[in-house]
Order: C-alpha cells, then sequence, then structure tokens
C-alpha cells in the first residue's frame, strides 16, 4: 500500500487595490520597511537586525557651525536609518544622543533608548535643526571617555560603542586623539562617520582600528557590516511588526488646571548655565499635552534695578551716588515673587513652583524664610539643584517635601538635557 502524503498551501490572492484587513496597521517586508525610519519617505537600504549582543551605544552629533542646516539633516537620516540594525530593549541596544559644538549636551540617556520609536523621536525631534558655535570634537570624545562612560546607568557589561558623526574637520587634534585614546583603552568601539572621503586621515586618528573597519562616510552603508560583525547581528529574513511611531512621546498629560512658575537666578547660575535651564523649559513644555489648556506657565527671574545709573553720562560723585542705589535681589526674593504670581494665579488650580539652583547661589535665611511661607500656602515646589557641594538639608526646606521625589540632584549642565524626562513625570505626577 502506498502513503500519500499531500500537503496543502493556501494562497491568498489580493487584489492591487487594498490589503487585507486583518493586517491593519501592521507591516510585512523584509529588508525595506520604510515607513516610521526614513524621514525623507525614500527606500531604507538598511536590513533590519534580530539578535546580537547586548550593546550600549553613544550617537554623537555635530551641531557646529562647521556643518550646515543640510549636512545636520542628512547626519540624523543616517543615524535613523541605521538604527534598525539594533536590537532594543533593557536587556539588549540602548542608545544615548549626544551633541557637540562649542559645548557637549547629553540630549538623552541610555534609559530613554531603549526602543527604536523614542530614538528615532530623540534624532528628529531634539538634536537641534540649527547648527552654531565653534566645533569642538575633543569635548565630545572627552564627555564620552569621562563623565559618558562613568555615568551609573551605563552597563558594565555588556559592548560600548560609540558613532561619532563629524563635520568638514577635526579641530584640536591633539587633545582629540588623546580623549579618543582613553575612550578606546577602556574599551570602548569609535566608529567615524565624515561627511565626505576628504578628511578620511582625520577621522582614522581618532577612531578605532583597522580604519575600512570603522571609518565611514554618511552616505556608505557598509558600517552594516561592521557593526553586524562586530555585535554578532542577526539579521532578520522575515518580519511582521507595526511601524514605530516618529510623534514626539508625551510624558505628561494635564487633567486639571495648574498654574507652574519656573524660578532660575540666572545672575547667580550665569548666562551660559542659564540657556540650558531655559533649553531644558523648553524640553518640558515640548513633552507636556496640554490640549484641555488647563495649564498656564511663568518665569520669575533675579533682576537688577540698572535705570538709575544708565541715564546717560554724569559725573563721578553722582555716577557713585546712582550706582549705591543699585539693588541685587537676594535669593529669598525670587522665592517671595513665584510665591506672589502664583497667588494671583487663578483660584482652583494646582499651583506648582520648579525652582532652580546651584553651587553658586547662596542660600540665605531669607530664602529659608520664604521657602517656609511657601509650604504655609501649600505650593508644590520641586528643586533642581546642579553642581557639587549642595548642602541637601537646605534643599529639602526649600522643596515643598523632604524627599527625593521633590529634589532632583544633576551632576553638571552638561547632564541637564538626560534628566528632563524624569522630572517631567514625577512633576506631572500631581496634575
Amino acid at each position: 500500500m502506498e502513503l500519500v502524503i499531500c500537503l496543502l498551501l493556501g494562497i491568498t490572492v489580493a487584489s492591487a487595490a487594498s490589503p487585507p484587513d486583518m493586517y491593519g496597521e501592521m507591516q510585512v517586508d523584509s529588508h525595506d520597511w520604510t515607513i516610521g525610519h526614513n524621514t525623507l519617505g525614500e527606500r531604507n537600504p538598511i536590513p533590519r537586525g534580530c539578535s546580537g549582543k547586548p550593546a550600549d551605544v553613544f550617537l554623537v552629533f555635530d551641531t557646529s557651525g562647521d556643518v550646515t542646516p543640510a549636512q545636520l539633516a542628512k547626519q540624523k537620516k543616517y543615524a535613523i536609518d541605521l538604527l534598525r540594525v539594533f536590537t532594543f530593549g533593557d536587556k539588549s541596544t540602548r542608545i544615548s544622543v549626544v551633541t557637540y559644538a562649542d559645548e557637549v549636551m547629553n540630549v538623552s540617556s541610555f534609559e530613554d533608548g531603549t526602543n527604536i520609536g523614542n530614538a528615532t523621536s530623540t534624532i528628529m525631534y531634539d538634536v537641534p535643526l540649527e547648527t552654531t558655535g565653534p566645533c569642538k570634537i575633543d569635548k565630545a570624545l572627552q564627555y564620552i571617555s569621562t563623565d559618558g562612560f562613568s555615568n551609573s546607568s551605563m552597563r558594565r557589561e555588556v559592548a560600548h560603542l560609540a558613532i561619532l558623526f563629524v563635520g568638514n574637520r577635526i579641530t584640536n587634534r591633539k587633545e582629540a586623539k588623546r580623549h579618543a585614546r582613553d575612550s578606546k583603552a577602556k574599551g570602548m568601539y569609535l566608529y567615524t562617520v565624515g561627511q565626505s572621503t576628504a578628511i578620511r586621515k582625520q577621522l582614522s586618528s581618532i577612531s578605532s582600528r583597522p580604519a575600512k573597519t570603522f571609518v565611514f562616510s554618511n552616505d556608505d552603508d557598509r558600517i552594516v557590516q561592521s557593526l553586524k560583525d562586530l555585535l554578532k547581528i542577526h539579521l532578520c529574513e522575515f518580519q511582521i511588526e507595526p511601524p514605530a511611531s516618529l510623534r514626539r512621546p508625551s510624558y505628561c498629560h494635564v487633567s486639571r488646571p495648574v498654574d507652574l512658575i519656573f524660578s532660575v537666578d540666572e545672575i547667580s547660575i550665569g548666562a551660559r548655565n542659564a540657556q540650558k535651564i531655559f533649553n531644558l523649559i523648553e524640553f518640558l513644555m515640548l513633552n507636556i499635552n496640554n490640549q484641555s489648556n488647563g495649564l498656564k506657565v511663568g518665569l520669575v527671574s533675579s533682576k537688577i534695578n540698572f535705570k538709575a545709573v544708565s541715564r546717560g553720562f554724569s559725573t563721578v560723585e553722582d555716577f557713585s551716588n546712582r550706582l549705591s542705589s543699585v539693588a541685587i535681589s537676594d535669593h529669598g526674593d525670587i522665592i517671595k515673587r513665584a510665591r506672589r504670581m502664583l497667588r494671583r494665579g487663578r483660584a482652583n488650580s494646582q499651583k506648582t513652583i520648579i525652582h532652580f539652583v546651584d553651587s553658586n547661589i547662596d542660600i540665605t535665611k531669607h530664602a529659608l524664610f520664604e521657602a517656609k511661607k511657601n509650604k504655609r500656602v501649600k505650593l508644590e515646589t520641586f528643586v533642581i539643584a546642579t553642581g557639587s557641594g549642595l548642602d541637601q538639608r537646605s534643599l529639602e526646606k526649600i522643596a515643598s517635601h523632604h524627599s527625593s521625589q521633590h529634589v532632583f540632584l544633576v551632576k553638571d549642565y552638561h547632564m541637564m538635557a538626560s534628566v528632563g524626562p524624569n522630572i517631567l513625570k514625577t512633576v506631572c505626577a500631581s496634575w
């Protein structure tokens, strides 16, 4: 007796008019999945990875005046395309985004870069569109080898990579090479991606060796093979998964009336550091879902009354008399003015203060006295303290509660941007 085995294949032939309803928003694709990953809507030539060694990866963008906005856009597109090679997750690959010009900015931490949607949104929305300032790639390499590498969020047991996008040159080459050498000595693999092959020799001076494995231009897809070999990445043969959302994630939803005051003593803090605070405030505002228009926002800053001495020339004696009348506001005055502004706000609103201090600010008895008054009228106050040597007890006295939920410690201003999501989630918990 012959045994006949029949294998039945069910084949569905769909019309060209529309895809089957069963897939809905799902996408079926092997190597050309483009929606949600390619900012220009073009075919993405980068294949998708499905496995590989876990890694913490820095994506470092040149936002200096050495590159044009068009060149920066090309950096961002290349990086977004490249994300699909990695397998994201808390126990897989995580991405931290860094920018450099005159200063280094840690735009997002590794905790924020555990999925492709968040990483893509960060590159698209939080890496600036405009370029400005001198190029200090040596500072970026120094950050990677020191603060970035010692960051408590970096995992010690995984591979460590940095993919540095470089504009048209490497400035301060001696220092750049020294910091690159320090990073590599700690086990960091350094990839460099240039605008063209013209600066390949310069890129080779800071990248890992050999150059053919770690130096590329931003139109060269061969970096995929290098990453694949380094991290033992297995490329997907076929997959069904939803497209990544490129909408900016909202960390906060305002569900009731809230009056919010930011208080910044920019005179004591200094203009450059105050600008980093204002960048953080802008990030917070962009990530609040305020569709109900329940949130009203204000700013209180330090002030100096210069009117008396800025009315043209005068005699030395008259000028000295006018100068003696100039009053620089005490830190307590800022706390008091924040309270007064909130008391002029809406009667039934949640009243919140986000107060910024650093080691340059003298927390006087007057400041603590005014903070105590704020507590009496039940103003919820969060303190963001930057730098070292700050008195924890004084910070807790300014905050409305003596807890880590109301006092945020930031190591330095370069790390300011990375704490934004955590600050927003905590502050919004009461809204």
